[in-house]
């Protein structure tokens, strides 16, 4: 399928009915805090960046730097 303004989608070939599960994620793929916590490039670079000041990130910025420096 083609979806012109976004450039990404998905499309079903079956009809889907209400509580139909659309997607399923192992919960080893799921990137959680602990994840976050655990994450040695991600502790590197807070520790890096607490040096020169400190810096209190919300959950999204850590999951933003996470998903670019994993």
């Amino acid at each position: 399928a083609e979806f012109p303004l976004t450039e990404r989608g998905v499309l079903s070939l079956k009809t889907i009915k209400p509580n139909d599960t659309l997607l399923e994620v192992p919960l080893n793929l799921m990137i959680s805090y602990k994840t976050l916590t655990e994450s040695q490039l991600l502790i590197e670079f807070l520790n890096y960046k607490e040096n020169d000041h400190k810096v209190k990130l919300s959950i999204h910025e850590l999951l933003a730097i996470f998903v670019i420096l994993e």
